[in-house]
């Protein structure tokens, strides 16, 4: 999908004229993605002032993390940081936190007397957001004094969520960027691809997706791409050999995969009680990825799975 103008090599990249162009061929749309110079390339490797031998690294805590979420109690946690609070009695805790959605962004930081929050670009990560968020809690922490209490966690999440302002003082990575890439390419294909209502496979997958089921191996994969393209052995082996095509013996149409899975008759009660649905059309088997081993199990009964 993507195509370099021009190849690199280290002469290019001492010359203060190399502009590296990245573009996208979509359909026939070339579209400008990514343009940077080269001033701004010496700008990002900019070496540190402080020698790593000066460097002081904090000391982190990392015992919740030892701890997964998915299995952990609610109470469990909450003992453990009863449990370091008393360790730690001395010190106050400032909590920070990243949220993100589909139309927002924000960072926040929750301590006894303050709270800061923070919104970023919607093209932010929520990683960019989390780190954003210790950031401004090591800011806060600089140009404090103190204090003598606590606040909460949820406080804190729920002012992440409600953050306003803006963060023009803290650059996104470029490896955000990627996602909203991804979005506007995704975005026109699918508009190409609503315009092709006359490609057979558009009733088919009318919202463009991935089609092969991960979790299955490189057979079923193969079977899935088969029936998802309607061309099978069993369908249009007859092309090949010059043979009439095949015929169902039940209704005495031509065989297609679209009469196989949807169609005849013959199988309602074995397609009714496998997928437990009685809206049988191939974007609602295909687009369902969950559907795969039941499509496979429904073709083994039958006697079909060898012959895709």
């Amino acid at each position: 999908m993507y195509k370099y103008r021009t190849r690199l090599n280290s002469s290019m990249l001492l010359n203060r004229k190399f502009r590296p162009l990245l573009t996208t061929s979509l359909n026939g749309l070339n579209r400008t993605v990514l343009f940077f110079q080269q001033k701004k390339r010496n700008a990002l490797c900019k070496i540190s002032e402080v020698p790593p031998w000066k460097v002081i690294y904090p000391k982190v805590d990392f015992t919740l993390s030892c701890y997964s979420k998915a299995c952990t109690p609610e109470s469990t946690y909450r003992t453990l940081y009863l449990e370091h609070r008393e360790l730690f009695s001395d010190y106050e805790p400032i909590f920070t936190d990243g949220s993100k959605s589909e139309s927002h962004v924000g960072s926040a930081v929750v301590s006894l007397s303050t709270v800061i929050t923070d919104t970023l670009p919607i093209s932010a990560s929520i990683y960019t957001a989390e780190l954003h968020a210790l950031r401004i809690a090591i800011e806060h922490i600089s140009l404090s004094r103190g204090h003598a209490a606590i606040t909460g966690n949820e406080l804190d999440d729920t002012a992440a969520r409600s953050a306003t302002g803006s963060s023009e003082r803290f650059p996104i990575p470029y490896s955000d960027l990627k996602s909203c890439f991804r979005q506007k390419l995704q975005s026109v294909w699918q508009s190409n691809w609503d315009q092709q209502t006359e490609n057979k496979l558009h009733s088919v997958m009318p919202v463009l997706a991935p089609t092969v089921p991960s979790s299955s191996n490189r057979r079923e994969q193969v079977i899935w791409t088969r029936l998802h393209l309607g061309h099978t052995r069993l369908t249009h082996r007859h092309l090949l050999f010059g043979e009439p095509p095949p015929y169902c013996e039940i209704c005495n149409v031509p065989l297609s995969v679209k009469h196989i899975l949807c169609d005849c008759p013959y199988s309602n009660h074995l397609k009714h009680r496998l997928f437990n649905s009685v809206d049988f059309t191939l974007s609602s088997i295909f687009n369902n990825s969950t559907n795969s081993s039941l499509v496979f199990k429904f073709l083994s009964i039958k006697g079909f799975i060898r012959h895709i």
